[in-house]
């Protein structure tokens, strides 16, 4: 088996940790890639065997050692020492919505507007294993949840449209890295309603039949009567 990975150093960027190592002499065996697993797991980022680096997916705010070791097809090497202790980021919220085409999904499918107070379920995809995401409406920007993306880079999410957006439209954030470390975001536009004032609904179609019918009805009673006290 290879021996263990030298000089392991962490670095903590926006939702995710920078590994670096230096390469081990292979004792006789092909190195054939390397592996580097966070404490606490059960984040690992993988790299072939010319690399000195990869980079895992994290949670922002929480405090973490590396360990790297060596593989080869006959097993991986001892784990090398921790790395200093690091602390990864939140994503950071940008003051205008970022310019992407990449969708911001919901458990309901495509949509294009929403209500205040109305609870939406938005997901996405394509994020580090393990990672923070924050999730932000915009125009001026309100963070409304952050999430753990799961193994594959996933998440789900309820969000609550807040009840003091103006009418108009919306954007929707999920902001974050993927598995390279490089920033992410996906986007939904949503045309938010103006909320009610718990007014009555207008009235309409066979309601107003129906009043028309009961008004009638009313005025002839009110003649017959009149006409009956004469006699």
């Amino acid at each position: 088996m290879p021996r263990a990975p030298t000089d392991v150093a962490a670095t903590g960027g926006y939702s995710s940790i920078a590994v670096s190592w230096s390469a081990p002499a292979p004792n006789g065996v092909t190195i054939t890639g390397y592996r580097g697993s966070a404490s606490p797991g059960p984040a690992t980022c993988t790299a072939g065997p010319s690399a000195t680096g990869c980079v895992i997916g994290a949670e922002a705010g929480t405090a973490y050692t590396v360990s790297v070791v060596a593989l080869s097809a006959g097993g991986s090497s001892p784990a090398s020492g921790p790395s200093p202790s690091v602390v990864p980021s939140a994503p950071v919220v940008s003051p205008t919505p970022p310019d992407t085409k990449l969708p911001l999904g919901t458990g309901n499918g495509p949509i294009s507007s929403a209500a205040p107070g109305e609870s939406l379920l938005v997901t996405g995809t394509g994020y580090a294993p393990y990672s923070s995401v924050t999730i932000a409406v915009y125009s001026s920007p309100q963070v409304l949840a952050s999430v753990q993306a799961d193994r594959r880079g996933d998440f789900e999410q309820p969000v609550t449209v807040p009840n003091g957006l103006r009418p108009g439209t919306h954007s929707f954030v999920a902001a974050g890295v993927d598995r390279n470390g490089r920033l992410r975001a996906l986007r939904l536009d949503l045309t938010v309603a103006r909320s009610s004032g718990g007014g009555s609904l207008p009235i309409t179609g066979p309601a107003v039949l129906w009043l028309i019918v009961g008004g009638f009805a009313l005025t002839l009673a009110g003649v017959a009567m009149r006409l009956v006290r004469r006699q």
